[in-house]
């Protein structure tokens, strides 16, 4: 594609809990024995846009805690552009060049970029760079294939820096900004 733009988007995701799939039926015989198609596809794109979109992702069933909570992540307001997006196989490459978001806590990403890779040898997160009203983070961050099977002799390198703001930690977290 050349060019995808979407104005207005409301989506949700729920992970299901293990009551819920335990209901699921299982999958017909047939569906286990069906080869795949084994021509690789191949999807570019030289611009992908979103601009007034909200998402949740949640823990089915969860409540929201206070703060920043990882089981219940809600954003509204997001807006991004990706430039020259690529994907065959298991190979992607995702120039993220903006991205803006508020998450229910309050915390506002006002620019974020990376260079996102991801094949079936290596990950990484070039030139990340993310933005808020008082903090700024930079990094780059590689890893080989072992560290997303989570082995011990994974190869991960991380350089990074960052100037956090005392108010987006007490958004995030509430529960420590008595401390700060």
């Amino acid at each position: 594609a050349k060019k995808l733009l979407v104005d207005g988007l409301d989506v949700a995701y729920f992970t299901p809990t293990e009551q819920m799939l335990a209901t699921l039926p299982p999958l017909p015989e047939t569906a286990a024995e069906t080869p795949y198609d084994t021509v690789q596809w191949t999807v570019t794109a030289s611009e992908i846009g979103l601009r007034n979109a909200n998402a949740t992702y949640a823990i089915a069933g969860s409540v929201p805690a206070k703060g920043l909570d990882f089981n219940h992540i809600s954003c509204t307001g997001i807006e991004f552009d990706i430039a020259d997006f690529y994907n065959r196989g298991t190979s992607v490459i995702v120039p993220l060049k903006h991205l803006t978001a508020t998450e229910r806590c309050g915390l506002t990403v006002s620019d974020a970029s990376v260079l996102f890779k991801f094949s079936n040898e290596s990950i990484s997160c070039d030139s990340l760079q993310i933005v808020t009203t008082g903090s700024s983070v930079t990094a780059n961050m590689a890893a080989d294939a072992e560290a997303l099977e989570l082995a011990d002799a994974a190869a991960i390198s991380i350089k990074a820096n960052a100037v956090i703001a005392p108010d987006d930690i007490s958004m995030a977290f509430p529960d420590i900004a008595r401390y700060l």
